[in-house]
């Protein structure tokens, strides 16, 4: 894992993710020991109706039909769909499960957002003087007879 602390990037090895394994399969195996299979009706489970069904299950929601209303974009007309697959009981273990998960995704996207500005502020000089060349170029073309 990447993490930044003042400016600086380091490497380093985080105990939440088992073996390497990537955090979408994490989540498609958390929610599946209990039944829900949001991924058979979802392509995107890390969507915004995926984080937002996930987000209500992690508060304890059990509702299959409260939580496949909080579906969002194409995934509204399959809300009855949602409803089937999203039956099951969430233990307090898996709870806690998805909750470190998604900690893990945030911390990971804003190291990302991190990530991406820091290059941003770098390239920042080049992008200027390729401007610059550019402008010379396209000046000259436009007074040369």
């Amino acid at each position: 894992m990447i993490r930044c602390e003042g400016g600086r990037f380091q490497w380093r090895w985080y105990p939440g993710s088992s073996h390497g394994e990537p955090l979408l399969q994490q989540h498609r195996r958390a929610a599946g020991q209990n039944s829900i299979k949001l991924d058979t009706v979802a392509s995107d489970i890390l969507g915004s109706t995926g984080r937002a069904i996930i987000e209500g299950l992690i508060a304890g929601e059990q509702r299959p039909y409260w939580l496949a209303d909080k579906a969002q974009g194409t995934l509204r007309s399959k809300r009855n769909q949602l409803r089937v697959v999203l039956r099951g009981h969430v233990t307090e273990h898996v709870r806690w499960m998805l909750r470190r998960l998604m900690e893990e995704l945030k911390f990971l996207e804003n190291e990302i957002l991190c990530l991406e500005q820091q290059l941003a502020r770098d390239m920042e000089p080049y992008q200027a003087a390729d401007f610059l060349r550019f402008l010379d170029l396209y000046i000259a073309k436009t007074r040369s007879p």
